[in-house]
């Protein structure tokens, strides 16, 4: 178990390099730093002091030492349209990102999990074939499609729920349910197929024989064993629904990091891109890694190894 968890450590923080080198590389690929920080009729000498200042007249190499020397102290610079720290102005933001992230994984994996253990208990029936259905249409339509379809019926129509805005608990139902959505049904199908899968595996046959409970076959064994393949996919539905706020915030007018990336993608603000992508990677990368590390908690095969 040691080294699994020393794996997955390196591996995250591998994963962290290549993410920063990539930021680096892309913002010097989009043009030169200085277009954005100099006035427009600075002279040239003007522009050489202002690249010594920043350290741009220096190889490449030691450019990118500065910038992950930055970075590690969370300076990326002033945002070039509000002027103010672009680290701290995506950490005001991060809360409510995390939040209706948070909600939208919690109520995708119960519910997925839940939905999926019934379909495959009720195999080949109505509820079996309505569950399945439900999964297919939550994984092929659009998230900012229905969207706009709860806003229209459950904001416009009905008139149940707001759908603007962060103000209250009643704020988060509309985008955390469709957000939740796509994932909720990835986890259901993936559940079904593995408890199916358990259901006739030799040891459910043993225990049914020995007069075992049938719910403490269910819940302790057959879905213990079930989930290892379903946490397998968990941290890649949390990068979804990570990447999936940006369409949910701009729909739903969410105050989070995705509707402040979009803005600074509009405006060309560099500095508060670089700092929420990588904001965001880190947070990404850091929930994979206590995925995988949860592994050992369900596949007692992890532990031995």
């Amino acid at each position: 178990m040691g080294r699994y968890i020393l794996k997955r450590l390196w591996r995250a923080l591998i994963t962290l390099i290549v993410i920063s080198m990539l930021i680096f590389v892309i913002a010097r690929v989009t043009g030169d730093p200085i277009a954005y920080l100099a006035p427009e009729d600075a002279s040239e000498q003007e522009l050489a002091q202002v690249r010594a200042r920043l350290g741009l007249d220096k190889p490449i190499y030691v450019q990118y030492a500065f910038y992950v020397g930055d970075a590690l102290r969370g300076d990326f610079g002033n945002s070039l349209r509000y002027n103010r720290p672009a680290f701290e102005m995506v950490l005001q933001r991060l809360p409510a990102t995390i939040q209706l992230s948070l909600i939208a994984f919690i109520v995708s994996t119960i519910l997925g999990i839940m939905m999926g253990v019934l379909a495959a208990l009720r195999r080949d029936t109505w509820i079996d074939g309505a569950l399945r259905l439900l999964a297919v249409l939550g994984q092929s339509a659009p998230s900012f499609w229905i969207g706009i379809l709860a806003i229209m019926i459950f904001g416009v129509h009905l008139q149940w729920l707001p759908t603007s805005g962060r103000m209250g608990p009643e704020y988060l139902i509309l985008p955390s349910l469709t957000l939740a959505l796509f994932s909720m049904a990835s986890v259901m199908r993936l559940t079904r197929s593995a408890m199916l899968e358990t259901q006739t595996q030799e040891y459910v046959k043993f225990l049914r024989a020995k007069g075992v409970p049938e719910s403490q076959i269910i819940f302790k064994h057959m879905l213990r064993n079930a989930l290892v393949p379903v946490l397998a996919v968990l941290g890649i539905q949390l990068s979804h629904l990570v990447g999936g706020t940006v369409i949910i915030e701009i729909v739903f007018n969410w105050p989070g990091v995705g509707r402040l990336m979009v803005e600074a993608l509009l405006n060309s603000d560099l500095p508060l891109i670089q700092a929420g992508v990588m904001l965001i990677a880190i947070s990404v990368v850091l929930v994979n890694l206590l995925v995988d590390l949860s592994y050992g908690l369900v596949d007692p095969r992890i532990r031995i190894e």
